[in-house]
C-alpha cells in the first residue's frame, strides 16, 4: 500500500497501488462527492452506476483496474474518462477512496454486478479469463 508521499510522484495505471493514508482517502472522498455520486451514490451504493462497496466488479477490482476505469472510462456506458478533468494523483486518491468503501454495506445498495474479485489472487489483470479491457491501447 502506498503512502501519501507516493501519490505525489508520477503515478499511472501501471504503478498505482491503493493508499491507506487518511489525507489521500479524504481528498478522494471529496472528489468522489463532487463528481461521482450522481451515478454511484453518496455511499458508493450504486445508482445508474454499479455498487462500489461489494467484491463484484464489472471492470476488475484491483488497484490498477480501478485506476484505469476512472482514467479511461468504460466505452458504451455512462462512465466517462476523467483523465482530462483529474490529475493522476487525484485519480489515485479517488481510487483509494473507492477501495476504502469495500465491505461498508450501505443501505439500499445495488445487487452485485460483474465478477467476484479476490485480492489474494493478485490484480485481476493477471488472472486467466479476466475481462479487464480498459487500456490506453484499446482507446
Amino acid at each position: 500500500t502506498r503512502r501519501s508521499s507516493d501519490l505525489k510522484d508520477a503515478v499511472n495505471e501501471n504503478t498505482f497501488d491503493f493508499s491507506d493514508n487518511a489525507n489521500d482517502i479524504q481528498a478522494g472522498a471529496a472528489t468522489f462527492q463532487s463528481l461521482c455520486v450522481s451515478c454511484h451514490g453518496a455511499m458508493g451504493e450504486g445508482k445508474v452506476g454499479p455498487n462500489l462497496t461489494d467484491q463484484y466488479w464489472k471492470n476488475g477490482g484491483g488497484s490498477k483496474d480501478i485506476f484505469k476505469t476512472i482514467k479511461y472510462g468504460v466505452k458504451g456506458t455512462g462512465m466517462k474518462s476523467w483523465k482530462t478533468d483529474l490529475s493522476a494523483s487525484q485519480i489515485a486518491q479517488v481510487a483509494s477512496f473507492v477501495h476504502s468503501l469495500q465491505g461498508t454495506q450501505p443501505a439500499g445498495a445495488k445487487e452485485p454486478e460483474g465478477a467476484l474479485y479476490e485480492s489474494n489472487l493478485g490484480d485481476s489483470t493477471e488472472r486467466a479469463g479476466s475481462d479487464t479491457l480498459l487500456t490506453a491501447e484499446k482507446k
